[in-house]
Protein backbone atom coordinates (compact mmCIF):
# COMPACT_ATOMS: atom_id res chain seq x y z
CA UNK A 1 0.00 0.00 0.00
CA UNK A 2 1.38 3.67 -0.76
CA UNK A 3 -0.12 6.25 0.82
CA UNK A 4 0.10 9.90 0.51
CA UNK A 5 0.50 12.27 3.63
CA UNK A 6 -0.01 16.20 2.80
CA UNK A 7 0.34 18.47 5.62
CA UNK A 8 -3.43 19.55 6.32
CA UNK A 9 -3.73 15.62 7.60
CA UNK A 10 -1.31 16.28 10.04
CA UNK A 11 -2.36 17.05 14.23
CA UNK A 12 -0.36 20.07 15.30
CA UNK A 13 -0.40 20.59 19.13
CA UNK A 14 1.58 23.02 21.61
CA UNK A 15 3.25 21.52 24.70
CA UNK A 16 5.53 23.12 27.56
CA UNK A 17 8.73 23.65 25.02
CA UNK A 18 6.74 24.90 22.24
CA UNK A 19 4.93 23.30 19.28
CA UNK A 20 4.65 19.77 18.11
CA UNK A 21 3.38 18.28 14.58
CA UNK A 22 2.35 14.90 14.46
CA UNK A 23 2.47 13.09 11.01
CA UNK A 24 1.65 10.02 11.75
CA UNK A 25 0.82 7.35 15.01
CA UNK A 26 0.00 3.37 14.68
CA UNK A 27 -2.57 1.82 15.14
CA UNK A 28 -4.29 4.66 14.40
CA UNK A 29 -6.84 4.36 16.65
CA UNK A 30 -4.27 5.25 19.34
CA UNK A 31 -3.04 7.77 21.36
CA UNK A 32 0.09 9.82 22.43
CA UNK A 33 -1.86 10.78 26.05
CA UNK A 34 -2.29 6.94 26.27
CA UNK A 35 0.53 5.55 25.48
CA UNK A 36 -0.90 2.55 23.91
CA UNK A 37 0.60 3.06 20.37
CA UNK A 38 3.42 1.10 18.68
CA UNK A 39 4.99 4.08 17.11
CA UNK A 40 4.92 7.98 16.16
CA UNK A 41 6.61 10.27 13.67
CA UNK A 42 6.40 13.98 14.76
CA UNK A 43 8.14 17.42 14.19
CA UNK A 44 8.50 19.80 17.02
CA UNK A 45 9.65 23.63 16.76
CA UNK A 46 11.52 24.00 20.42
CA UNK A 47 11.07 27.80 21.21
CA UNK A 48 12.38 27.26 25.07
CA UNK A 49 15.40 26.34 26.40
CA UNK A 50 16.46 24.12 28.27
CA UNK A 51 13.27 21.70 28.07
CA UNK A 52 12.65 18.56 29.71
CA UNK A 53 11.69 15.41 27.70
CA UNK A 54 8.24 13.56 28.74
CA UNK A 55 8.69 10.14 29.85
CA UNK A 56 7.97 6.95 27.65
CA UNK A 57 8.66 3.90 29.80
CA UNK A 58 8.89 1.08 27.43
CA UNK A 59 9.98 2.88 24.66
CA UNK A 60 12.53 4.06 23.08
CA UNK A 61 13.24 7.41 20.92
CA UNK A 62 15.45 8.81 17.91
CA UNK A 63 15.66 12.62 17.67
CA UNK A 64 17.21 15.20 15.43
CA UNK A 65 17.66 18.69 14.64
CA UNK A 66 16.45 19.62 11.39
CA UNK A 67 18.58 22.63 11.20
CA UNK A 68 20.46 24.48 14.73
CA UNK A 69 22.84 22.72 16.83
CA UNK A 70 21.29 21.27 20.26
CA UNK A 71 22.66 19.65 23.07
CA UNK A 72 21.11 16.83 24.78
CA UNK A 73 21.65 16.93 29.08
CA UNK A 74 21.36 13.60 30.94
CA UNK A 75 22.37 14.29 34.52
CA UNK A 76 25.74 14.94 34.72
CA UNK A 77 26.35 14.01 30.66
CA UNK A 78 25.33 16.24 27.90
CA UNK A 79 25.56 15.51 24.54
CA UNK A 80 26.24 17.97 21.53
CA UNK A 81 24.14 16.92 18.42
CA UNK A 82 24.49 18.50 14.81
CA UNK A 83 21.93 19.21 12.54
CA UNK A 84 20.50 15.90 10.98
CA UNK A 85 22.38 13.49 13.43
CA UNK A 86 20.19 10.95 14.47
CA UNK A 87 20.73 10.43 18.35
CA UNK A 88 19.34 7.09 19.93
CA UNK A 89 18.02 7.04 23.96
CA UNK A 90 15.47 5.12 26.20
CA UNK A 91 12.37 6.89 26.69
CA UNK A 92 12.52 6.34 30.15
CA UNK A 93 15.59 8.12 31.13
CA UNK A 94 15.47 11.59 32.02
CA UNK A 95 16.85 14.08 29.25
CA UNK A 96 17.12 17.71 28.76
CA UNK A 97 17.02 19.79 25.45
CA UNK A 98 19.27 23.24 25.58
CA UNK A 99 18.50 25.06 22.59
CA UNK A 100 16.02 26.02 20.18
CA UNK A 101 15.19 23.94 16.80
CA UNK A 102 12.97 22.31 14.64
CA UNK A 103 13.24 18.44 15.11
CA UNK A 104 12.19 15.27 14.34
CA UNK A 105 11.30 12.62 16.65
CA UNK A 106 10.48 8.77 16.53
CA UNK A 107 9.05 6.97 19.83
CA UNK A 108 8.62 3.62 19.49
CA UNK A 109 7.84 0.28 21.28
CA UNK A 110 10.98 -1.58 22.15
CA UNK A 111 9.63 -4.82 19.98
CA UNK A 112 10.30 -2.62 17.00
CA UNK A 113 13.73 -2.34 14.93
CA UNK A 114 13.68 1.10 13.75
CA UNK A 115 16.08 2.64 11.11
CA UNK A 116 16.19 6.43 10.09
CA UNK A 117 18.16 7.19 7.75
CA UNK A 118 19.02 10.95 5.83
CA UNK A 119 18.88 10.82 1.93
CA UNK A 120 20.46 12.67 -0.48
CA UNK A 121 19.89 13.56 -3.83
CA UNK A 122 20.34 10.94 -6.37
CA UNK A 123 21.15 8.19 -4.16
CA UNK A 124 19.35 5.16 -3.85
CA UNK A 125 18.22 3.33 -0.58
CA UNK A 126 17.21 -0.44 0.16
CA UNK A 127 13.59 -0.53 1.83
CA UNK A 128 12.42 -3.31 4.06
CA UNK A 129 9.75 -5.70 2.59
CA UNK A 130 8.39 -6.90 5.42
CA UNK A 131 7.80 -4.14 7.69
CA UNK A 132 6.95 -0.14 7.05
CA UNK A 133 8.94 2.74 4.82
CA UNK A 134 8.16 6.08 5.67
CA UNK A 135 9.60 8.58 3.99
CA UNK A 136 9.08 12.37 5.18
CA UNK A 137 9.86 15.06 2.18
CA UNK A 138 12.53 17.78 3.26
CA UNK A 139 12.25 19.60 -0.13
CA UNK A 140 10.22 19.27 -3.45
CA UNK A 141 11.45 15.99 -4.55
CA UNK A 142 10.37 13.05 -6.95
CA UNK A 143 10.78 9.85 -5.43
CA UNK A 144 11.58 6.89 -7.70
CA UNK A 145 10.15 3.26 -6.32
CA UNK A 146 12.22 0.61 -7.78
CA UNK A 147 11.66 -3.28 -8.16
CA UNK A 148 12.53 -5.73 -10.64
CA UNK A 149 9.42 -5.38 -12.91
CA UNK A 150 8.10 -2.31 -12.25
CA UNK A 151 9.39 1.07 -11.28
CA UNK A 152 7.23 4.50 -10.21
CA UNK A 153 7.43 7.49 -9.38
CA UNK A 154 5.79 9.78 -6.85
CA UNK A 155 5.94 13.82 -6.52
CA UNK A 156 6.09 15.19 -2.51
CA UNK A 157 6.00 18.25 -1.83
CA UNK A 158 8.31 19.77 1.37
CA UNK A 159 6.39 18.92 4.76
CA UNK A 160 4.64 15.77 3.24
CA UNK A 161 5.29 12.06 4.04
CA UNK A 162 4.68 8.71 1.46
CA UNK A 163 3.74 5.72 3.56
CA UNK A 164 4.95 2.33 2.13
CA UNK A 165 3.48 -0.82 3.67
CA UNK A 166 3.70 -4.48 2.02
CA UNK A 167 4.50 -3.15 -1.02
CA UNK A 168 7.40 -5.47 -3.36
CA UNK A 169 9.67 -2.56 -3.97
CA UNK A 170 12.92 -2.90 -3.36
CA UNK A 171 14.95 0.47 -3.63
CA UNK A 172 14.16 4.06 -3.30
CA UNK A 173 15.68 6.66 -5.10
CA UNK A 174 15.18 10.99 -4.32
CA UNK A 175 15.15 13.27 -7.13
CA UNK A 176 15.53 17.28 -5.80
CA UNK A 177 12.86 19.16 -8.09
CA UNK A 178 15.30 22.72 -7.69
CA UNK A 179 18.57 23.69 -6.55
CA UNK A 180 18.79 24.13 -2.87
CA UNK A 181 21.57 24.79 -0.08
CA UNK A 182 19.96 21.51 1.39
CA UNK A 183 20.42 19.95 -1.87
CA UNK A 184 22.00 16.89 -0.24
CA UNK A 185 19.51 16.78 2.36
CA UNK A 186 16.33 15.48 0.67
CA UNK A 187 14.12 13.06 3.17
CA UNK A 188 14.46 11.14 5.86
CA UNK A 189 13.21 7.51 5.61
CA UNK A 190 11.85 6.18 8.45
CA UNK A 191 12.25 1.95 8.85
CA UNK A 192 10.02 0.16 11.00
CA UNK A 193 9.89 -3.71 11.98
CA UNK A 194 8.79 -5.77 14.13
CA UNK A 195 11.14 -7.93 16.32
CA UNK A 196 10.98 -11.68 16.22
CA UNK A 197 9.91 -13.38 19.21
CA UNK A 198 11.79 -16.72 20.18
Amino acid sequence: MLEKKLKKDYFTTKWAGGVTTEILIAPAASSLAQRDFDYRISTATVTDSPSNFSNFTGYERIILSLDKPISLQQKNNVIELAPFVPYRFDGDVAMKSLGKCQDFNVIFKKNNHVWVTLLQNGAAQDLIIEGENILSALQDIKVRLIARSKKQEILLQKGETLLIRQEQFEQIQIIAQKRSLMVEKTAILTQIKKKKTE
